[in-house]
């Protein structure tokens, strides 16, 4: 069976490593390369444009994502969470609002984990 846009997605979120067991600068490396990976993935897939409005775990998970003083860990898995969606499948589609969004919480983690 062929993969969706967003099972590609969801795969390309997957960490390997248990992160928490790792030290802070192997986190950081280990997230920095990840997000590179998710934007070349995002370059690759096939973007819905119909109308689509975040589900409310989406909302939380956008809020929550964003708080400032939230660990770089846990961030990213806030961030899986986004697109994870309680295993919701969008009939395999990925939306551009939905991108939209990932693009600011990656942005966002970047930064964090520059700075931390």
């Amino acid at each position: 069976m062929e993969k969706t846009d967003r099972d590609l997605l969801k795969d390309a979120l997957e960490l390997k490593v248990q992160i928490r067991n790792l030290s802070s600068e192997e986190q950081k490396e280990i997230l920095l390369n990840k997000i590179s990976e998710i934007r070349e993935c995002l370059q690759k897939i096939s973007l819905a444009f119909e109308p689509y409005e975040l589900s409310s775990r989406q909302k939380e998970v956008e809020r929550l994502a964003l708080i400032g003083d939230t660990s770089i860990v846990d961030t990213y898995w806030e961030i899986y969470d986004f697109i994870d969606d309680y295993g919701a499948t969008k009939k395999g589609r990925v939306y551009i609002d939905e991108v939209e969004q990932l693009r600011k919480l990656l942005d966002n983690l970047e930064q964090k984990c520059k700075r931390d």
